[in-house]
């Protein structure tokens, strides 16, 4: 039996400065800063996504999966369900890909 593989988006307690350049109402450019929260997305198996947890503060966590018809979120995302469903499903097979790469290791990627 294979072993499943899930995939989570975790919004982190931490944030991270980024720098922008910003126009004021008379077209100056400026340089300003913003705090945005970090978060990741982590691919891999249950065991060892719930080893690494706790090596972080989780704010929130959504599982980033293909949306049955009739779920919530299938009802939420109306005509857009099945481009948004065809995007999830591309985007796990390229994460599945990356972890055979990784032989097999849990993926820790930084989405923002």
């Amino acid at each position: 039996m294979a072993t499943k593989l899930i995939c989570q988006d975790w919004d982190l307690y931490e944030t991270a400065t980024e720098s922008f350049t910003s126009r004021d109402n008379r077209g100056h450019e400026f340089q300003d800063l913003k705090e945005t929260a970090k978060c990741i997305r982590v691919f891999g198996t249950k065991e060892q996504i719930d080893a690494i947890e706790t090596q972080y503060k989780i704010d929130e966590s959504y599982n980033f999966q293909v949306e049955k018809p009739g779920s919530y979120w299938y009802k939420i995302y109306g005509s857009k369900a099945e481009s948004i469903n065809e995007a999830t499903e591309k985007k796990l097979k390229e994460l599945k890909q990356l972890y055979e790469l990784n032989n097999n290791e849990i993926l820790i990627l930084r989405t923002r």
